[in-house]
């Protein structure tokens, strides 16, 4: 990879949904909080490149970004056209962006929008702008679209604003502040693909199929997300533990947890977890457990020797972080 003046770098954080996949669909809050697992972009300026380019390890090459009508790179190639038309810029100059990420890909953990938020704040920097958090979300989510068609707005709103927020479709999102110091989350991959559409068609079937029985499923999701709103809140590990465990229980009743998920979960919560449950949509994934400080290493190690790669993360983590090049 070919490398020049570096001109700035930006990195953005991964997210879970802790409480109400699925049931958001129809109307009832979500949970997510943004995990210390990162997306990490590097700006150059290299001469006689010939156009903007992005290096990842995903893909293991530099593909030119802009011009360009490659499918692999529009999502990038639409934060570049976001951001030249917000700042007036009518012709492109040669930058790399190289992008590092420890946040593992196509895993339901926002990787593609912890990414392109990094991306575009990286490649303002190039024109000596420093994007606000606001404006890096509305050029990911530019990229989103491409990667996920209609996306909520989460996760691009996640990975720059960092945190933990309360989101009802349709009336959008609620900081939350919560008092968790002494947590972490495990997150276990269950190297299980799973298709989102797939998953989301099988719960509003099921929905459709319980009739009432569905609506008080949907009614118990949301009173669940009140009072996991009020334990974050508080700080009780402990009952947002048995919440997740509740919430778990509701999802697989909805038919998207696997043997493999019920597998890890159970695992998690023999090894010490205050709670454990799937996150996303299920199927496949990943699988998150709350733990203590003290008890998140015996977990991940469990999770670990029933063969899922883990990961240890903070929860609340911060958001967008620019770093222009000095001098």
């Amino acid at each position: 990879m070919a490398r020049g003046r570096l001109l700035g770098c930006a990195d953005a954080p991964g997210k879970v949904i802790l409480f109400g996949e699925h049931f958001v669909v129809e109307g009832v809050p979500a949970i997510a909080t943004a995990v210390g697992l990162r997306a990490r972009a590097c700006a150059y300026e290299v001469e006689g490149l010939g156009g903007v380019f992005v290096y990842s390890s995903v893909f293991d090459e530099s593909l030119r970004v802009f011009p360009s009508s490659n499918p692999k790179v529009m999502n990038f190639h639409e934060v570049v056209k976001y951001i030249h038309n917000m700042l007036g810029i009518d012709e492109h100059r040669d930058i790399l962006v190289r992008i590092d990420s420890a946040i593992p890909p196509a895993a339901g953990l926002g990787s593609s929008a912890a990414t392109a938020v990094a991306f575009a704040a990286a490649y303002a920097l190039a024109y000596g702008v420093r994007l606000t958090p606001e404006e890096a979300s509305r050029a990911a989510y530019e990229a989103e679209k491409i990667v996920h068609g209609r996306p909520s707005g989460i996760d691009n709103t996640i990975a720059a604003q960092g945190g933990t927020i309360l989101y009802r479709r349709g009336a959008g999102f609620e900081r939350i502040r919560p008092s968790l110091e002494g947590c972490r989350l495990v997150i276990a991959d269950t190297g299980v693909k799973r298709s989102t559409r797939k998953a989301v068609e099988l719960v509003l079937e099921r929905k459709r199929r319980l009739r009432r029985l569905g609506d008080a499923i949907y009614e118990t999701a949301a009173l669940l997300v009140e009072e996991a709103r009020r334990a974050l809140e508080e700080g009780d590990a402990e009952l947002l533990g048995i919440l997740m465990d509740v919430n778990q229980g509701l999802l697989n009743a909805m038919g998207v947890s696997i043997p493999r998920i019920e597998e890890l979960v159970y695992r998690a919560r023999r090894a010490g977890a205050y709670g454990a449950k799937l996150t996303g949509a299920g199927l496949g994934g990943c699988v998150i457990a709350l733990t203590s400080t003290r008890t998140a290493d015996a977990v991940s190690k469990a999770l670990e020797e029933a063969g899922a790669r883990t990961y240890i993360a903070e929860l609340d983590a911060p958001g967008l972080r620019v770093e222009p090049c000095r001098g």
